[in-house]
Order: C-alpha cells, then structure tokens, then sequence
C-alpha cells in the first residue's frame, strides 16, 4: 500500500513537470479536485487529527497517527487530477481489480484444502493476504463493482451470479458475519432505491415499511435463537445427587448458571474423576492445552455437557475414539463437525452472550467485548465532550477509564472503540465528530452521485459500526481509494460517461 502511494505520486509530479509539453494548465488539474465536493470533503478530514495535535500529551503517538493517516490528504487530489481515464481504462482497471479478488479467494481455499501447506486453528486465518473482515469487504466492493457494470449484458449476468455464489460461499466459509450483513444490506437497500425511484406511493409504502419489517424479523429470530440456546429446564439444585457412581463428591454451580444450547454446563461435575478417566482414553494430560490453546480439562467439561454427559467417570468412559479426537482438537460440542461454518460461528457468538449472562466477563469473546469497548468510548466522550482528547491520547484514554470503571475485560482484550463515529467524536469533540458524519452522508445529498457512490457510502459506513477503519493503513486505503475512485463514475474526471 505505501508502495503504490509513492508510485501515484511520483506519476502525478511527472505529469505535472510535462503537463506544459501536453499543452495543459495546472489550474485545470486543479478544478477537476475542486469540482469533486465529495473528495474536498474527505481531504479536509485530514484536519481533524492535525487540530487535534494541538492538545495531546502523546505527541509521539499523535505523529504517527498523521503519518497513517497521510493518503486522507493527498490520495482524493492525486487520483483525481491524474491524466483523466476514459471509459475503457475504468472497466480495465475495475476487471483487475476482480480478477484480484478471485484470485486471492482461490489461494485461501487451496489453503483450506491444503493444496497449499499452511496451519491454522481457525478457519478465517485462511485469510493470508489481508484481515479476513477487510477482505470480506473487499470481496462486497467487487460485487457491487460487477453487477454495475456487467448485470445489462447476457453473459455479463451469468458473470454476477457465478461471481456472487463464489464469493459469497467462501464468507460463508470464513463465518464473516460483518461481510455476509454487509451483503444483505446492501442488497436490500439497491432493492429498496429501485423501489422507491418509481413514482407511485404503494411503492415508496412498501420501500419505507420493509426495512422496518425485516428489523423486526430479525430481531424475533434472534431473540428465539438466543432463548433456545441459553435456556435450560428449572431444576431444584438442593435436590440433585451428591456422589458419582464411584463415590466421588458433585460439585454443582448454581452461581454459575451456564447454559450452552440448552445444557447446564457446570452440573454433575466431578474433576478429579472426570480427569483420571480422562487419561485411560487420551495421552494429552487433561490439564495441557488442546490444539485450539485452551485448557482441555475445560473443553471436555463443555464437550460432554453438549452429549447431555456427567462430567464423572462414567461419563468420560462413553466417549469414543472420535469424541477423544475431537477434544484434543479444542472441540467443544459434540455436533459441530456436522455444522456448516456459519452455524459454528452463530452458535460461537449465542455461546459469548451465554457466558457473559453467566458471569458478566466479555473477556475474549470479539463480539461482546465490543459492549465494553463502546461504554469505555462512551466515559471518555462524556469527560470530553467538546474537544475530546487529541489526536494522541486515545489509547491513553481508554486504559484509564477501563481502570476508572473497574472493567470485567482482562487487560490484554482492552481494546480502543472498535466504532469510527465513537472514536472521531471522544477523540475531536463534537465538532469533529459532527463534522465525519457530514461526510460519510454527503454522498446521499450530492446532486452528482450515482448509484454506486451511495451503495459504497453505504458499506463503509455500515463496516465503521464495528471497526475503527480509519486508524489503520488498510482501513484508511480501503476507505479513501475506493471513495474516490467510485466517484469517478460520475466525475468529470473521466473523458466520457462510464455506465
């Protein structure tokens, strides 16, 4: 990525030095910038963490967010006042850019299939090139990029439907939540803008009252879920047996009432027992960790409650060969080799809220710890509501008030707000914060946007709910690339239309 930004750099000075040869005028590269409201916007966000600069404490820190953040000021103004592209040039350099994507997904499933020889303990570090949620994103972007250009066309349909199951079954195959809801939401709202483009008011109707019908849906579905999954029958705790078969004593936890898919989890527990049993059918000590890097006297305790098993002796001693194996590779539920990966990762996030029902810990589980990042984000914000806190200090920030609240999270999962609007605002105030939303939704109120400037505006916006996407390279070349070089489409920028 730094690579390529030199490289359009030094293009642009060459161009610049000749554009006198070319018989062109630097104030007309100059207009083509100004003409684009959309990257003028963009450019001027660089503003913010140069402001900020002013009242940091971390001024270390706070020059290396400038510098990370350096293709915000400079990428909209050099991409747009290079030499204009003319409509084959744009679909030449969107279809590289898919043929990218396609070959970047065939390389992670050769090594899922290992084809390609690589480890891994989870499925989305198959994702080598890039973070699996940045891919996945990448991935929509590319999607909506070809139904643009190719869906008017006979074989350009047949081109979007291949490209769209390709694709979409490999987010399936990673569990990427955030890529497959991005998908969703872009689709339903392309739909719904159809809809609502033409001029009968049953149509405008319907547009308005399916997105909240589909909230409403979703959110049914999800608590039905949820209820099933964490439920479990009413029992009478004092009335439960005592002693295993072998005369051990039950250990039961009413103070932890952890439910996994409907089983009590800490119940009928006998560990010394269940741990001798244990090593008759395993050569992995059961205090060891299993291949998944947890301790796997815990993963038998959750494997042989998912079989509906006493966590004694006896119930060590139905497990089969397959079971054993399972176990000792971090396995917790008997039924996940027969669940699809999207399953496994529902079922992995049901599981998150569960435990952190059970005893309040968020502590390693990537969604709900999110709730604690964003009430630590929320403390700052209100400690620093006007200005926030500098460029420099967020990190700072967030490890006092996680001290400040006494958080439940352990000290390695305090992280920064995983949400862009949370953090512009607790980092620049009110008006920096005030002044990002205006730019993520300028697109929708810019007389000159087309349909995929929106549809982009859009993802982006939706990936910044769950991510800090602007406090990182990839984040910041993902977003400012793409913003502009969508806009494109409809900028003057390109010699004839591109449609």
């Amino acid at each position: 990525m730094s690579m390529g930004s030199i490289w359009l750099g030094v293009v642009w000075v060459l161009q610049t030095i000749t554009s006198k040869v070319r018989e062109e005028k630097f104030s007309d590269r100059i207009s083509l910038f100004c003409v684009s409201k959309n990257a003028v916007l963009i450019t001027f966000v660089y503003l913010l963490p140069l402001i900020g600069l002013l009242w940091t404490e971390d001024t270390k820190h706070g020059i290396w967010d400038l510098r990370m953040k350096l293709p915000i000021l400079f990428l909209p103004f050099v991409l747009l006042t290079l030499n204009k592209l003319n409509q084959h040039i744009y679909r030449l350099l969107m279809g590289v850019f898919l043929v990218s994507l396609i070959f970047a997904v065939t390389f992670c499933l050769f090594i899922y299939w290992q084809i390609i020889p690589k480890q891994y303990q989870d499925v989305r570090e198959i994702s080598v090139f890039i973070s699996h949620i940045r891919f996945s994103l990448l991935l929509i972007v590319g999607l909506i990029i070809c139904f643009y250009f190719a869906w008017k066309e006979k074989m350009g349909k047949i081109l979007c439907v291949l490209l769209s199951i390709y694709f979409i079954s490999f987010l399936i195959l990673i569990s990427s939540i955030t890529g497959l809801i991005a998908f969703i939401v872009v689709l339903l709202w392309f739909l719904l803008y159809k809809l609502w483009c033409i001029q009968k008011v049953i149509f405008r109707i319907i547009a308005l009252a399916l997105p909240v019908l589909g909230l409403v849906l979703l959110a049914i579905f999800m608590k039905s879920n949820y209820s099933a999954y964490s439920s479990a029958p009413i029992i009478d705790w004092t009335a439960l047996p005592k002693k295993t078969i072998l005369g051990s004593d039950y250990n039961h936890h009413p103070q932890m009432p952890l439910v996994e898919d409907g089983q009590y989890v800490f119940i009928y527990l006998a560990e010394d027992e269940m741990k001798e049993a244990w090593k008759e059918s395993s050569l992995l000590n059961p205090d060891s960790l299993d291949s998944r890097g947890n301790v796997l006297s815990g993963t038998l305790i959750r494997y042989l409650s998912s079989k509906g098993l006493r966590k004694d002796w006896s119930g060590v001693m139905q497990l089969n060969s397959d079971d054993v194996k399972n176990i000792e590779a971090g396995i917790a539920d008997s039924r996940d080799p027969q669940k699809n990966q999207l399953r496994k990762r529902m079922d992995n996030i049901l599981f998150e809220l569960s435990v952190y029902h059970s005893n309040g810990n968020p502590s390693g589980h990537s969604v709900i710890q999110r709730l604690e990042f964003w009430r630590a984000g929320l403390g700052i914000l209100k400690q620093n509501l006007w200005f926030g806190v500098g460029t420099g200090d967020t990190k700072t920030a967030f490890k006092a008030e996680y001290e400040k609240m006494q958080s439940a999270l352990s000290p390695k999962y305090r992280l920064r707000a995983h949400n862009q609007y949370l953090t512009m605002f607790l980092t620049y105030g009110i008006i920096g914060g005030f002044y990002f939303l205006i730019v993520m939704l300028f697109p929708f109120f810019d007389k000159k946007r087309s349909t995929l400037t929106m549809t982009f505006a859009i993802l982006s916006g939706l990936a910044m709910l769950s991510e800090d996407t602007l406090e990182s390279q990839a984040g910041v070349m993902f977003y400012v690339v793409f913003a502009v070089v969508l806009e494109m489409v409809s900028s003057p920028n390109s010699t004839q239309s591109i449609k």
